[in-house]
């Protein structure tokens, strides 16, 4: 079967009659009173893309002859609606000493360059590192600010420990994804906690 768009004027020049429709979604959900879309079948097999207020004569005759539209039945999961939900997460945060902290690409840059800087303190002056100001003229503690806008105060190996658990943290959703995935069929309620379970690290090596 071919979806189509419905192309009021070919339905005029003569289309086969609708034998059959159903709802090809629930509705907008904020907009509980819009017209559904449908998706009406001809006598061809083709598949018509409508809603089911539609003014086409076509469509209008298929009611009045006591057509129905049968009710939105959903499809088995696709594995790109898991992808949509892995990356949904990864970006989503993490925990870490107690607070929650963003994971967006913007926060992954910021912890990759913090890192670097980390790990070349520890590797200079590992008493240093293991202090609030272990960056080079500071005069002030070093802080990570978590997804609450609260100033969490980190030595260089705290640093050290925020990007290994969050580099934990996306791996085990790239996995958790792979994993659903490999299901069939995927479940239906694939987004729920069960199916992206993450376990930190109970401590990070120094």
């Amino acid at each position: 079967m071919v979806r189509l768009p419905l192309d009021t004027q070919q339905l005029q020049r003569g289309s086969e009659m609708f034998v059959s429709a159903k709802y090809g979604a629930p509705g907008p959900l904020d907009e509980p009173d819009a017209a559904k879309q449908v998706q009406a079948t001809d006598e061809q097999g083709n598949i018509w893309a409508l809603t089911e207020d539609s003014q086409v004569g076509d469509w209008l005759r298929y009611l009045e002859a006591g057509g129905t539209i049968d009710p939105y039945v959903p499809g088995p999961i696709q594995s790109w609606e898991v992808n949509v939900e892995r990356d949904r997460r990864i970006v989503g945060g993490f925990d870490y000493m107690g607070h929650h902290f963003q994971s967006d690409e913007f926060s992954q840059r910021n912890m990759a360059d913090a890192s670097q800087a980390a790990d070349l303190v520890i590797a200079e002056d590992y008493r240093k590192a293991d202090t609030y100001r272990w960056q080079a003229g500071a005069t002030e503690d070093y802080y990570w600010i978590a997804t609450d806008n609260t100033k969490v105060l980190m030595t260089a190996y705290d640093v050290r420990g925020l990007v290994q658990v969050m580099l934990r943290y996306k791996q085990a959703m790239i996995q958790n994804g792979r994993d659903l995935k490999d299901t069939d069929p995927i479940p239906m309620d694939y987004t729920d906690e069960q199916y992206w379970p993450f376990e930190p690290p109970p401590m990070i090596e120094q």
